[in-house]
């Protein structure tokens, strides 16, 4: 009996053991699926999550975006690498750097190009003028004026002998002989003869080719599937291609067929079963892929959407409804470079209404909890600043995004100081 529990025993403690060592996959797994998204506030690089929720403050001069778990950023002078927490990864030490891609970053030591795993080591030795990222397992280099392919140990597999390289896409890689554009496989043969005058990579089947300045489709084969008939066009994607006849913008699908008829100025690629298209008296808005309008127009400029978000206005993340899920308008700078440059603005242009430290003249003081306008937070200031007042303060239109998040983050620094000549407070009290 002693042997049976015993038994029994360790058959339970195993199994929980498992049950746990299941779950943490699980759990590792959820999380590092984990995507952020690269804002600019002022002048600094940070990171958001899908929900808005800043996760990394802006504070890099410059940031890419994260792949594969690490994003490159740059403090000050050199790059180095941070995780999703926002810790490094790899410290600042190269002169240029790129996103991760099957393993390697392709970085920029003394001018030359080479290759670190994500625990930074050098992987092949920075040699190259030129190096692009890792895809199907090349990475195409320039030496001197001529490209070539490299596998992941650094060994040269198609020696340099192109004008222009670019990466492989579905086997094949884009290269240019002289002027003209062809495709090559991985073993370095011509698959497609360089023939045209302009070229993408393979996406869905397809590449977008050009000859005699008019734009069609081939096959692997390299055999037209879409004539050439077209002034411009894009890659496929989710099905559907953005064309161009004229000057006007519309879609094509894989049989070559108009289904959306061409009537924007711009457009993007469908991406979540949206598109970005413009037309320039009522601006961007992301149609479906019948041509119906999903999110009205209304932006400036818009992006497709990546993992369910999509930048607008060129600070505005949206979601597939419309919705704002973060302004970096709104974000209160804190950075001593930042006050300074707000403080610049506000005693060049505000500070013969309000007194140079805020205190009122004119205008109402701005140190105290006191506002005649929203209830001193970031947008309320902003849009004040932005738009002027019906009782005299004149609009500042002029102002860059930048510069009015810069003068309205200076505003608010002046809460809770100390004027020489407070004016008597004006508007409702905020706590």
């Amino acid at each position: 009996m002693l042997y049976l529990y015993s038994s029994k025993a360790i058959f339970i403690k195993k199994t929980l053991l498992l049950l746990v060592f299941f779950i943490g996959i699980f759990i590792s797994c959820k999380n590092s699926g984990k995507h952020l998204y690269r804002i600019k506030a002022g002048d600094k690089y940070g990171y958001i999550d899908k929900e808005g929720h800043l996760v990394i403050e802006p504070q890099y001069v410059d940031a890419g975006k994260f792949s594969e778990g690490l994003a490159y950023v740059k403090p000050a002078g050199k790059y180095g690498y941070i995780n999703e927490e926002g810790k490094y990864k790899i410290n600042p030490q190269f002169d240029k750097a790129s996103d991760f891609s099957e393993g390697l970053a392709s970085i920029v030591l003394n001018g030359r190009s080479g290759y670190i795993n994500k625990d930074g080591q050098i992987k092949i030795n920075p040699q190259f003028d030129k190096a692009g990222d890792f895809k199907e397992g090349y990475a195409y280099v320039r030496i001197g004026n001529q490209y070539g392919y490299i596998d992941k140990t650094g060994k040269l597999i198609i020696n340099l002998q192109f004008d222009e390289a670019d990466n492989f896409h579905e086997g094949l890689a884009k290269i240019r002989m002289g002027n003209k554009y062809g495709y090559i496989n991985k073993k370095g043969e011509i698959e497609i003869n360089p023939q045209f005058d302009d070229a993408s990579g393979f996406n869905e089947g397809m590449a977008r080719v050009s000859i005699a300045g008019k734009a069609g489709y081939i096959d692997k084969k390299g055999r037209f599937v879409i004539h050439p008939i077209f002034d411009k066009a894009n890659n496929f994607h989710e099905g559907l291609a953005s064309i161009v006849i004229g000057n006007q913008y519309g879609y094509i699908n894989k049989k070559g067929k108009i289904v959306i008829n061409p009537q924007y100025d711009k457009a993007g690629n469908f991406s979540h079963h949206l598109a970005p298209v413009e037309k320039i008296d009522v601006g961007f808005g992301y149609i479906d892929p019948k041509g119906k309008y999903v999110i009205v127009p209304r932006f400036f400029d818009a992006h497709e959407f990546e993992d369910g978000l999509a930048l607008v206005n060129g600070t505005i993340y949206i979601n597939t409804k419309g919705d704002t899920i973060f302004d970096t308008r709104y974000y209160r700078l804190t950075d001593a470079e930042s006050l300074m440059a707000g403080r610049e603005i506000f005693l060049r242009d505000c500070a013969a209404c309000h007194a140079n430290d805020g205190g009122g003249l004119v205008g109402p003081n701005l140190t105290d909890r006191y506002w005649k306008y929203g209830c001193g937070d970031m947008k309320s200031v902003v849009k004040t600043i932005k738009n002027g007042t019906l009782n005299g303060m004149p609009s500042w239109k002029k102002y860059s995004p930048q510069s009015l998040q810069k003068v309205a983050s200076y505003v608010l620094s002046l809460q809770g100081t100390t004027p020489a000549k407070p004016k008597k407070a004006e508007g409702k009290e905020c706590k």
